[in-house]
């Protein structure tokens, strides 16, 4: 009974080791992330719309692209998705309802999702612009292009996601990852198996 219980206590205390070092690693990560979304913050630019409030970045020269970012992201994975491009192209990069600096509508729609964006192109004074979506993003562009072709030069689909073509009989309630992972610690667990490159970033 005594080497057993010797052996919990060492278990024990090999687990709590191990818990404080991944406490302190997923704090140093959350404190770079913090530290990278603020290149994004400094870029950013916020306007009021009949929607509500939309956060965008707006950067670059040349044919203009509105990029519309998937589940996990915001107007900073918008912009990720094309910054390398600013050189030849103007990107657009807003965040939709909800995600970061935007407001949540009354009615939250794709369609209206897509009024939004015809609504800050008009503030912009941009008439045409190449549509671009990443995954759950490709449903507001594929509308968008539908709706408005008079205002689409181009659709690019970047492992993207289509809107329904008939409403559902039961709507979802959630749409995401299943809510245990939406929190800090999970999500920084799992990025390395998420990353073909296995590197964590």
């Amino acid at each position: 009974m005594k080497k057993r219980g010797k052996v919990i206590k060492i278990i024990s205390g090999i687990l709590v080791v191990l818990a404080v070092v991944l406490a302190i690693k997923v704090n140093l990560e959350l404190k770079k992330a913090s530290e990278r979304f603020e290149t994004y913050q400094n870029k950013a630019e916020t306007v009021e719309t009949s929607y509500g409030r939309i956060t965008y970045i707006d950067e670059g020269e040349g044919e203009v692209i509105l990029s519309c970012h998937g589940i996990c992201g915001g107007y900073d994975q918008a912009y990720d998705t094309l910054s390398d491009k600013t050189d030849n192209y103007r990107v657009i990069a807003p965040s939709q309802f909800g995600y970061p600096g935007s407001d949540v509508a009354k009615n939250p729609s794709i369609d209206s999702q897509v009024e939004t964006f015809v609504e800050l192109l008009d503030i912009l004074n941009i008439d045409k612009v190449y549509v671009l979506g990443t995954s759950a993003g490709g449903a507001v562009e594929i509308k968008f292009a539908l709706l408005h072709p008079e205002r689409t030069k181009g659709l690019i689909l970047y492992c993207s996601g289509y809107p329904a073509t008939q409403k559902p009989a039961n709507e979802a309630t959630y749409v995401g990852p299943p809510t245990a992972l939406c929190y800090d610690f999970p999500m920084w667990f799992l990025v390395p198996y998420l990353n073909p490159d296995g590197d964590g970033s």
